[in-house]
Parts: C-alpha cells; structure tokens; sequence
C-alpha cells in the first residue's frame, strides 16, 4: 500500500510539471533541446541567434537572423486588419531555442512569450500593435495577464543588414 501511494504522489507531482512542458499540439513551450536554426527556418520560423550573453550587445545587433520577411508581412497584416501569425524562435548563445508565438485576431495582438533574455519575463501579453524600427520590432500599448499596462515591449532583435536588406525588399515589392 506505502508503493502505491508514493506512486500517486509521484504522479501527483509529475503530471503538472510535464503538462507544463508542452502545448496543446505537443510543441514544446518554452526551450527546446537539439533544435537547430536550419530547422526553425524550415520550419517557417523567424529565427534569431544571439551572438552575445549580454542585453546590450545584443540590442546592438550581437546577432544572426533568418526569415526576417515573415516578422514584415506579420505587420502589414496588422495594418490591414488580416489574422495572422507569427513563430519566433530565439537561440541563446549556447544554442537553446526558445518560440515565441505571436497571432494577430484582427484587433489584438497576443504575445506568448517563452524567452526571458530580452528584459521581459516569460508571460502572456496582449498588445494593441507592432512596429519595425531601428533593427528592432517593438510591440505596443500592451497588458500582462494581471492587466499591468507595459508601454513597449521587444519581439524580435535583427542585425543592422538583414533588417535594412528586408525592409527594402518589403518596400519594393
């Protein structure tokens, strides 16, 4: 009888913490172990490497991105209303990977955020839109799931050349 209650209390702490690890499609939340960059691009992914440990640098533009495209035509989508959605998958210096999931509903932007690297603890957020500027996509006007207001908040870091490289092919299209 002592086995089998241990064995409901393992279970009773166990299942949470894995139901925890994963969304309702099976893709894991937050960081992903053995997930490469030239998967995340296949995958359709925004994909940023982060070339640096430190906020700063990287803000700077310490940093390697790919379907930068995608974070652009998620914008524009905003600005015509359309639903959309966004997956972008971030690999810390040492190359764990964290997704962040954005979807546009037609009025709200939802902000599932898995990385902390950013100064943004990982959370929900609800954001009214999002900007390009200055390498960086900033989303605005948003709200924790506590309803804390918070002004601007960073979605996407890009380096200085795929960003100016993207923007002007958005822009001639």
């Amino acid at each position: 009888m002592k086995k089998f209650g241990c064995f409901l209390l393992f279970l009773c702490v166990l299942l949470p913490f894995s139901a925890a690890c994963s969304d309702e499609g099976g893709h894991s939340k937050g960081s992903k172990e053995g997930y490469t960059a030239a998967q995340a691009k296949k995958d359709g992914h925004v994909v940023i490497e982060n070339l640096s440990n430190q906020f700063d640098e990287i803000a700077q533009g310490a940093v390697k991105t790919k379907n930068l495209e995608k974070a652009f035509a998620f914008t524009e989508a905003i600005k015509n209303g359309q639903k959309s959605q966004l997956k972008v998958t971030i690999f810390n210096k040492n190359g764990k990977s964290y997704t962040n999931n954005l979807t546009y509903d037609g009025s709200i932007i939802v902000f599932n955020n898995h990385y902390g690297g950013y100064k943004l603890p990982p959370g929900k957020y609800q954001c009214e839109t999002m900007t390009p500027r200055n390498d960086i996509f900033y989303l605005e006007s948003c709200t924790d799931k506590k309803g804390q207001k918070i002004s601007t908040v960073i979605a996407i870091i890009s380096d200085s050349h795929s960003f100016k490289n993207t923007e002007q092919k958005v822009v001639t299209k």
